[in-house]
């Protein structure tokens, strides 16, 4: 990831190797891996089943509102169901998904007089933003606040994409958000820089306090990917290119540190008697295979999957890691592989990565199968019928434009690309295929 020149001298690390270099400085550079608003119809593969999944969800919307991370999810839920509305030709259905999301985070971004909650409110003292109710000491502690707000700021820059002008109200709350967890501003009067984000670690950090002995640490890096779509979409749908290059950034760096330290896809980071294929969790002084709530081993490699959304397509970067992940889950796990329990959902949406065709085979004979919270039907089938038809992520292939995605299925490669913007725009990637991308959703294939 650097060019700098190496001294040939190295020591051993909790994160693996440690190559050293003479200097003050150095730079690192990783490849940007394309990712999109909403998966391609193309996915949509029995449009009855997927509206008759889009309907259940649409009937279960009156929910309370709960804490800011729970209650992130479910914003996290309808945004993704949003998606699949827009490309099933549902428009009645995303309606009433995004009303209700508006509705919500407006919910929490007003406060009436002696209003407890939902609302947020400044802490001068820590200099953070606080979410009434709070969860997992998200308000004494500051943790996780990465993990909660990415969810609002995801489902507001999915309301602003569809209208632009509810963001020239309330776009001044979602940016105080941003600024929480990912301030652009070194001289920023009221947050830090980048608070959750560790530059030079490559990745994030949960803890508030890190009071511990073996320093900070973090979970659910999935969740720290989801804050840093939403902040790309917020960026770009409100046209502000610094946070969405900002988010560019935090994303790839932190699916990069994924990749090394929580997966290992190389096999050159573990200690060689390791006998587990990832890590639930990395602490500053080492890495775990556990949760803070669950020793199931769902649990354990899930949490670094959720939530399930069409960013999640980095985890399939490296086919031959998934399979070698899901292979040992069914080695360990209870109940083998009968998926229909447990996050057995999430285990099936992960392989299909690279085995798309068991997960269609999968929901096929278990069409009301069970999920975790966070997770629909609709968005499994969507997911999981784009790979089997399209194929699977292809890293090789890159390009300027951020919102793509390139399959590939039997040598055949197929180019999606989402153009934000209300004029067709050229898209080239980097094995000289190029698109002409209308607004909206564009699919290509090589034809070969």
């Amino acid at each position: 990831y650097s060019r700098v020149a190496l001294t040939g001298e190295s020591y051993r690390s909790v994160r693996g190797e440690m190559k050293l270099a003479i200097g003050d400085t150095f730079e690192t550079s990783v490849p940007i891996q394309g990712i999109l608003p909403m998966l391609p119809a193309e996915g949509i593969s029995d449009k009855k089943q997927v509206t008759t999944y889009l309907k259940k969800e649409a009937a279960k919307l009156k929910v309370p509102i709960a804490d800011t991370y729970w209650d992130g999810k479910f914003l996290g839920k309808l945004v993704t169901l949003s998606g699949v509305a827009e490309v099933a030709g549902e428009e009645e259905l995303q309606k009433l998904f995004i009303d209700e999301l508006r509705r919500r985070l407006e919910d929490w971004f007003l406060a009436s007089d002696g209003e407890k909650a939902p609302l947020f409110y400044y802490d001068k003292v820590w200099g953070t933003l606080i979410g009434s109710k709070p969860s997992y000491g998200s308000d004494g502690q500051i943790n996780d606040h990465h993990f909660h707000y990415g969810y609002f700021i995801r489902a507001a820059a999915e309301v602003t994409r569809l209208d632009p002008t509810w963001a020239e109200k309330w776009g001044p709350m979602i940016e105080l958000l941003i600024r929480d967890i990912a301030s652009t501003d070194r001289e920023d009067p009221l947050f830090p820089h980048l608070r959750c984000f560790d530059v030079y670690a490559g990745h994030s950090w949960a803890s508030g306090h890190a009071k511990f002995g073996d320093g900070n640490n973090q979970e659910s890096s999935s969740e720290a990917m989801n804050a840093w779509y939403g902040l790309m979409l917020w960026g770009e749908v409100t046209g502000n290119t610094k946070l969405r290059d900002t988010g560019i950034f935090l994303y790839n760096t932190e699916r990069t540190a994924v990749e090394e330290y929580w997966f290992d896809v190389s096999g050159t980071n573990f200690p060689k008697d390791f006998p587990e294929v990832a890590l639930g969790m990395i602490w500053g002084g080492k890495g775990a295979f556990s949760t803070w709530f669950s020793a199931d081993i769902d649990c354990i490699h899930g949490i670094n999957w959720l939530p399930f959304t069409p960013a999640s397509i980095y985890m399939g970067r490296y086919p031959d890691y998934v399979k070698k992940n899901h292979d040992r889950i069914v080695e360990k796990r209870k109940k083998g592989s009968d998926y229909n329990n447990g996050w057995g959902d999430l285990v099936v949406m992960f392989n299909s990565l690279q085995d798309s065709k068991m997960a269609v085979d999968y929901l096929a004979s278990h069409p009301n199968c069970s999920l975790e919270g966070g997770n629909t039907h609709a968005f499994m089938s969507h997911w999981v019928h784009t790979l089997d038809r399209l194929g699977g992520n292809d890293r090789s292939v890159t390009s300027t434009h951020p919102w793509v995605n390139v399959y590939v299925k039997n040598g055949k490669k197929t180019y999606a690309a989402y153009q934000f913007g209300p004029t067709p725009k050229e898209i080239k990637f980097s094995d000289g295929f190029v698109i002409v991308a209308k607004p909206g959703m564009t699919v290509k294939n090589s034809g070969k």
